[in-house]
């Protein structure tokens, strides 16, 4: 077999595992908004514990690859605010974000599985430093974030994606920042 022929076979079968390859263009249309983008499902509970709701991550500035962001989320019904640090990037067929508490310093790489730019809703995945295990989450934009009968937009791309272990943590109750 030749060569190009291996890597269209190999590049049919991961077409068809749903492992669609993502681009440095996808992270940044995904990042592309002034409003909240909110967390609504992920496959894990958060490092807080239980009572954490509300999250979102909200870009307040960036120079092209760097990004300032800001973390929110809700814990035990008061509202907490974080700045992070981000680095767009590419690393073969995955486009990434480098996120960190401080410029400079330390980084946990988050992976974009999935960009819809019509619903305007993504997955990102990372590995968990503390538990070594692969965590995925689902992110909405402000705009897309309503829940219907059926579910959050883009959700039976994250169960394709990350597999059935799911929290909720939009809420309709969540204050907008």
């Amino acid at each position: 077999m030749s060569c190009f022929s291996f890597a269209t076979l190999l590049a049919l079968c991961a077409a068809a595992l749903g492992t669609d390859a993502t681009t440095l263009k996808d992270l940044k249309e995904a990042l592309d908004t002034e409003d909240p983008i909110w967390i609504a499902l992920r496959s894990f509970y958060s490092i807080a514990g239980t009572g954490v709701d509300c999250v979102y991550d909200k870009v307040t500035s960036n120079s092209g690859d760097e990004y300032q962001l800001e973390h929110g989320y809700r814990h035990e019904g008061r509202v907490k605010k974080v700045t992070l640090y981000g680095t767009a990037g590419q690393e073969g067929t995955e486009s990434y974000l480098d996120v960190r508490e401080t410029e400079g310093h330390g980084r946990n790489r988050h992976l974009l599985k999935y960009w819809n730019k019509e619903k305007k809703c993504f997955i990102m995945s990372f590995q968990n430093t503390t538990s070594d295990q692969t965590q995925c989450q689902l992110y909405l934009w402000a705009q897309s974030v309503s829940r219907t009968a059926s579910g959050f937009s883009c959700e039976d791309k994250y169960d394709a994606i990350c597999g059935e272990t799911k929290y909720q943590v939009y809420k309709s109750d969540c204050p907008k920042p």
